[in-house]
């Protein structure tokens, strides 16, 4: 909403007012020509101001009925100023450098390594591992925390986790998070078989 210069004329007039009566009320008592208390200038300063400002609205801008508004979920947008940003690509922290899946004494194992291509070091970095059917159904995931800890820029770290067998299990992936927070960008790596 914009202010006019007629409305920023009254508002300084009001506001001055109210400073005035705070201050001074024997001014104001000069100016009405009668008895003015800080309490009644206090009053009638801020009912001037609530009167202007409903004067002075622009009542059309909480009209709701238009087309070309769209709820995006902050509250109506008008076609006009709704802006569509392409997704951005993530930036990534780290790269797998390989992994490997296999089955050994009952375990599916899990093992590869993983390098921090960030310019900073990272904590508690936890690999994730997905295991799958031959037809690409999820069967199971498991984590452990990557060997390094933390592991520095430009570091290359070993990681292995280990679950136990499913017969259905013939297909794995890996994927990066933080101990207690959310997924890390991740070069992506070919499922491995």
């Amino acid at each position: 909403m914009t202010t006019t210069p007629v409305e920023l004329f009254f508002n300084i007039i009001i506001f001055s007012f109210l400073i005035i009566g705070l201050v001074k009320p024997s001014i104001l008592e000069k100016v009405f020509k009668r008895k003015m208390t800080r309490g009644k200038t206090i009053l009638y300063s801020f009912l001037a101001f609530f009167a202007l400002t409903m004067v002075t609205m622009d009542w059309s801008s909480t009209e709701t009925t238009n087309n070309n508004q769209v709820n995006n979920g902050y509250g109506l947008v008008s076609g006009q100023d709704l802006v569509i940003e392409e997704p951005k690509e993530p930036e990534y922290l780290l790269q797998v450098e390989s992994f490997n899946c296999y089955e050994e004494y009952g375990y599916f194992h899990i093992t590869g390594e993983v390098t921090n291509i960030s310019n900073r070091s990272l904590s508690n970095i936890e690999a994730v591992g997905g295991m799958y059917t031959d037809e690409g159904e999820f069967v199971k995931s498991d984590s452990a925390l990557i060997d390094y800890n933390p592991v520095l820029s430009n570091q290359t770290s070993p990681f292995s986790i280990i679950s136990t067998m499913n017969p259905a299990i013939s297909k794995c992936n890996v994927n990066f998070k933080t101990l207690m927070g959310g997924t890390i960008a991740t070069k992506s790596a070919d499922d491995s078989e």
